[in-house]
């Protein structure tokens, strides 16, 4: 018997324009050699900008799709892509943080600490 299908690692796209297909970022993402398994770009009504989500066969493919992604202009629109948390979690005071985090130190220069 097969179980259940155990998602990829997810990456956020933030900044799309509503004129992105799923189809163009997920050739963009074959070019640079990252295996793609779905990409998601909703059209919802909210002005200019929409999100979207894609999901990858390895941590390596979501390393190179955020590196190829990040900082692109696609459309018009400069793309943001962040790891994708599919849990919600807490922050200390017990407020719910949003569902993708900033990039893990692995996926960007580290920053000064203080």
């Amino acid at each position: 018997a097969h179980g259940a299908r155990i998602p990829g690692p997810t990456v956020f796209l933030g900044g799309l324009s509503r004129d992105t297909m799923a189809s163009t970022l997920r050739k963009i993402l074959d070019d640079a050699g990252a295996i793609v398994v779905e990409a998601w770009v909703p059209k919802l009504a909210r002005g200019s900008k929409c999100d979207g989500r894609v999901e990858l066969a390895d941590e390596a493919s979501a390393r190179l799709c955020i590196a190829t992604l990040s900082g692109l202009e696609l459309d018009g629109s400069i793309i943001e892509a962040t790891p994708f948390q599919r849990e919600r979690r807490r922050s200390p005071s017990g407020r719910k943080l949003g569902r993708h985090t900033q990039l893990e130190p692995l996926l960007q220069p580290s920053r000064l600490q203080v």
